[in-house]
């Protein structure tokens, strides 16, 4: 017994070990770099290293393992694993490429499979793809679903699932089809219609050799020639499904309870559920509701326990169970995790890491800080320390509204504009309302509102001022002065549509706006145009950037071509492109604009994609690209240099903000 208590020990020890070893990209102290100071250039590009990165993401779903040894979380930046026997210590980041939106893992932790399709957004990365990592090897595996031979399946993967002996991988799609992979060889086994599967049909194996039965709920794997089960998968016909420890029993959408050997409803649970979990010892259903309260559920006796009336903030999307009953975990819309004292009735302490999708990033003058906007909501961090000071939802919402929160679509996004005060203290937003918001950027508290009017258009200059578009018209106005709704001046470009972009230069000294097809380029001291871009008939615009003196305007196109012009000679200097872009007339309202930023010296300009996460680096000259790197798990929404440009940081829809720097080549 002693023997088995170390032994387990030990493991944990070496998974959690090895875990730390885990991090995607690597993260690198910049205060035992000497070339911390190095302005980042076309020159050197290949010591470019991630030093820090900030938010852990819109968080899914949370689970212990088994064992406990584990406690996990499922978010858009990946999975972090935590000790699970002490949920406040820091966690560490599983090796991936992918955000997590749905998971399964074995009984001690070592093997993870998790999918990455985002549901509400079509037109992501990695839809049909379901990833696989031993953390005893460091092993990684991708499973593809894609569409086979003449099969209408969609591939978009819905659900995963291990086997209970952990040798099997199984994904559903939404269109119904089960894919089943042998994990040690890699091989596929099964390709299935959940339909077919459950009208009590035997499916053989690709191979022959093994056959696979629908029971209920369950998916039995037996030998062909003797029957006898090999093992069994549980969860593979539906999204959300629950079963309990004893695999007697199951909880589907909603919370209706059925008997997972034959299908037949056991009970309804009464109110308006979003999610469930069976305690350890299958006698209790834990019920989450959308009004944020938590309930227990005895599924024999048909009894109901309060736990928590809107203890979670909007409606509880995911709760779990540590393996000895005693604490609970759950999920709010607010993307903090709540732990509680399941005999006590009470909230113990919480993981306030997660945040929602992010749009705009900032460093204050002084770098010392870092703020972010993301879908109404603002988040400001410590760049040393971490530390996050902020965490604030801009315009509060009512609770059936809250999804919004939630979306990655541009259509039902509202990214907030974003500036520091000179002296770093204060923080300034504002959207398509009528007003610009002040924080305080340590305590989150509200300063004071200042009523201008930003129209659907509006960037904040590094001097402080705003520039609003207003249809065919630009607006400039000074927040500080007596009369911050009166404009210093108005810009009359003759478009023939009404202004959809514009950007300002680093000294405030020039303006670039656009319709979606032609560009124009004004100086703002004397009110005149210096220059009109127009595209080809058939181009439209996705995105525009000035460098800091206003002399240079990348312009990027919506089907990923981007182009670099001299504003003073009204000439192209280069071309490049990034993949990913489809045709404008499918991407034009579900595609987030591709971000740009051009280093200090006018050398470099940095892409990234706002579909799959990755960063561009080109020469701005030559147009060649000089690196890429997978740094987001979801689309890149904004990037910004810091005033000495030593430092890049970038916003995801993932929720997370890397800072990059020039880092030691030996550390690569």
């Amino acid at each position: 017994m002693v023997t088995m208590k170390t032994s387990r020990r030990f493991s944990t020890l070496l998974t959690i070990g090895f875990l730390v070893t885990l991090w995607l990209p690597a993260i690198t102290d910049a205060h035992t770099n000497p070339d911390h100071s190095q302005p980042i250039t076309a020159a050197n590009i290949p010591q470019l290293g991630v030093i820090n990165r900030f938010g852990e993401g819109l968080i899914y779903g949370t689970r212990w393992t088994q064992r406990g040894n584990l406690f996990v979380e499922c978010a858009s930046t990946g999975l972090w694993l935590y000790d699970g026997n002490d949920v406040e210590k820091p966690p560490h980041l599983l090796d991936g490429l992918a955000r997590c939106l749905n998971f399964d893992m074995n009984a001690d932790g070592t093997l993870f499979a998790w999918a990455s399709n985002d549901v509400n957004n079509v037109w992501e990365a990695n839809e049909t793809l379901v990833y696989l990592v031993d953390t005893r090897t460091g092993k990684q595996q991708q499973y593809s679903m894609s569409t086979k031979g003449g099969c209408t399946c969609s591939g978009d993967v819905q659900t995963v699932a291990l086997s209970q002996d952990g040798s099997l991988l199984a994904a559903v799609d939404e269109a119904g089809v089960i894919d089943v992979w042998d994990i040690a060889s890699g091989k596929q086994l099964f390709s299935v219609r959940a339909s077919a599967l459950f009208k009590n049909r035997q499916v053989v194996s690709l191979d022959g050799d093994l056959e696979i039965r629908g029971v209920g709920y369950v998916v039995e794997v037996r030998e062909a020639k003797t029957k006898q089960v090999r093992t069994r998968i549980f969860g593979l016909d539906t999204f959300f499904t629950v079963f309990s420890p004893n695999g007697k029993l199951v909880a589907t959408q909603y919370a209706r309870i059925i008997n997972a050997r034959n299908g037949e409803l056991w009970a309804n649970v009464p109110g308006d559920n979003t999610s469930a979990a069976f305690s350890p010892d299958s006698k209790t259903l834990a019920v989450g509701r959308r009004d944020g309260s938590i309930s227990f559920y005895d599924p024999i006796r048909l009894r109901e326990t309060i736990l928590s009336k809107g203890g979670n903030s909007g409606e509880v999307l995911s709760l779990a169970y540590r393996p000895d009953g005693v604490m609970l975990a759950s999920v709010g819309r607010d993307a903090v995790v709540r732990f509680w004292d399941i005999k006590a009735g009470k909230q113990l302490y919480a993981h306030a890491r997660g945040n929602l999708a992010l749009a705009r990033v900032r460093f204050s003058p002084n770098g010392k800080l870092i703020a972010a906007t993301g879908n109404r909501s603002l988040y400001v961090w410590d760049t040393i320390s971490g530390e996050r000071y902020v965490a604030q939802h801009i315009n509060e919402v009512m609770p059936e509204a809250q999804w919004i929160y939630w979306t990655t679509i541009p259509l039902n996004f509202s990214p907030y504009q974003l500036s520091f005060s000179a002296n770093g203290s204060k923080v300034s937003t504002s959207d398509a309302s009528d007003h610009v918001s002040v924080w305080d950027s340590q305590t989150g508290d509200l300063r004071h509102v200042q009523k201008i009017i930003p129209g659907w258009s509006a960037y904040f200059a590094a001097d402080g001022t705003i520039f609003t578009a207003i249809e065919k018209r630009v607006q400039h106005l000074d927040p500080t002065s007596a009369a911050p709704d009166s404009p210093l001046q108005t810009f009359y470009p003759p478009f023939k549509s009404s202004i959809t972009l514009l950007t300002v230069s680093g000294d405030s000294a020039a303006i670039a706006m656009s319709d979606g097809q032609q560009i124009q380029v004004w100086d703002v001291k004397t009110s005149t145009k210096k220059a009109t871009i127009n595209l080809a008939s058939d181009q439209y615009v996705s995105n525009l950037a000035l460098n800091v003196e206003g002399t240079r305007l990348a312009i990027a196109r919506e089907n990923g071509g981007i182009e670099v012009w001299d504003i003073q000679s009204q000439e192209m200097i280069s071309q490049m492109a990034i993949s990913g872009y489809l045709d404008r007339w499918v991407l034009s309202e579900e595609v987030f604009p591709i971000p740009m930023a051009f280093s200090p010296d006018s050398g470099l300009l940095v892409v990234g994609s706002s579909i799959s996460g990755q960063l561009y680096f080109f020469d701005v000259r030559s147009g060649r690209q000089l690196r890429m790197m997978n740094l987001h798990r979801n689309g890149i929404t904004d990037l910004q240099f810091n005033t000495g440009g030593t430092r890049l940081a970038s916003a995801g829809l993932d929720g997370a903000v890397f800072v990059l720097e020039i880092v030691n080549p030996t550390t690569f």
